[in-house]
């Protein structure tokens, strides 16, 4: 699952990725709400609430989402593939085997 956090921030005002310069205070602060909530489901509700904002005012609507392919070689060891690219690259406990 993607982290809200990696993605949504683009939609905040002060963000660099805000490629159109948009500012929405509603947006703001409900990016700030769902980063701070210890509550899955209110996360949830807060983050929907984002997303519906920006879709109704087309702030920027992603045309293209990627799938994830990994393929790896059957000598690499200890490799546990992260749940996106964006997360867990240290690869300090991988090594290659013999085989």
């Amino acid at each position: 699952m993607d982290h809200p956090d990696l993605f949504l921030d683009r939609y905040t005002t002060d963000d660099s990725s805000n490629w159109g310069r948009f500012s929405d205070p509603r947006i703001d602060d409900l990016f700030v709400r769902q980063t701070r909530t210890l509550d899955p489901s209110e996360r949830k509700r807060l983050v929907n609430e984002i997303e519906k904002i920006v879709l109704e005012n087309a702030y920027y609507i992603p045309g293209l989402w990627w799938a994830r392919t990994i393929v790896r070689w059957a000598k690499v060891k200890n490799y546990v593939a992260p749940p996106h690219h964006f997360s867990n690259q240290k690869l300090q406990d991988v090594w290659l085997g013999e085989d």
